[in-house]
């Protein structure tokens, strides 16, 4: 197909603004930049719009949502430019931390879809110093109704590894005696919350730290653009590209 369809397609973008980030040379195929609308490519191609994939720190209290009613959302936020951007799965509005954004209706699907496994970590506060019994409970898993919740990791905070300079912003009022790194690989609603619930706990806290191979690096808040090579990774990630 043509790139411009795929912009169309997959990117939801019209022929005035395919030609614009064109000009401005924003449009990539891999790392090379495009020079025509007409050049061909295939439907799953690496084709990347520099400046329109978002990493967010979500503040709690907010929601994943572009209206709703009597809450603030998060493109209150946000620039008003990046309404056209859509969330990348949810965190729910009693929960904060790493938030992507972005156009690309194919990526943004592939992130999400259990099929490709992709891992998010948390920083879990409870209500008491966890026991060893949650410590299993949680990977060992609970049906709750027709769902099976697991977690695929679970240690203590003490035993993470926090990347340099990154301490501040994922520590921020965490309370170590109770805190825990969740990994999951998947992402059902509330299953942290509810996992620790049917394990006798109560989350006071829940913080996305990582997302694949992305980590929370900006203050909450606020937001930065992914770099090509980060997206090129996403995309490697869910198969879109080869290692």
């Amino acid at each position: 197909m043509k790139l411009l369809k795929l912009l169309r397609d997959r990117f939801r973008l019209t022929r005035a603004l395919s030609q614009r980030f064109l000009e401005e040379g924003r449009i990539f195929v891999g790392e090379r930049r495009a020079e025509s609308l007409d050049m061909d490519v295939s439907r799953y191609a690496p084709v990347i719009i520099d400046g329109t994939t978002v990493l967010f720190h979500k503040p709690e209290g907010y929601v994943v949502s572009r209206s709703e009613k009597g809450s603030p959302v998060i493109y209150d936020i946000l620039p008003s430019e990046m309404i056209m951007l859509n969330p990348v799965g949810r965190l729910d509005k009693d929960s904060s931390g790493l938030l992507l954004l972005m156009l690309d209706g194919i990526l943004q699907h592939r992130l999400t879809h259990p099929r490709y496994g992709i891992v998010r970590d948390y920083v879990v506060v409870l209500d008491r110093q966890p026991d060893e019994d949650y410590f299993s409970g949680m990977v060992g898993g609970v049906r709750l109704g027709d769902e099976f919740l697991r977690a695929l990791k679970v240690i203590s905070i003490n035993a993470m590894e926090i990347p340099d300079g990154l301490r501040e912003i994922w520590m921020r009022d965490v309370d170590v005696e109770r805190a825990v790194l969740v990994r999951m690989d998947h992402g059902k609603y509330r299953e942290i919350r509810r996992l620790s619930e049917a394990l006798g706990y109560h989350v006071q806290l829940l913080r996305r730290v990582r997302y694949s191979r992305l980590d929370l690096d900006v203050p909450e808040g606020q937001w930065r653009h992914l770099t090509l090579k980060e997206v090129l990774n996403l995309m490697e990630d869910v198969g879109l590209i080869a290692p």
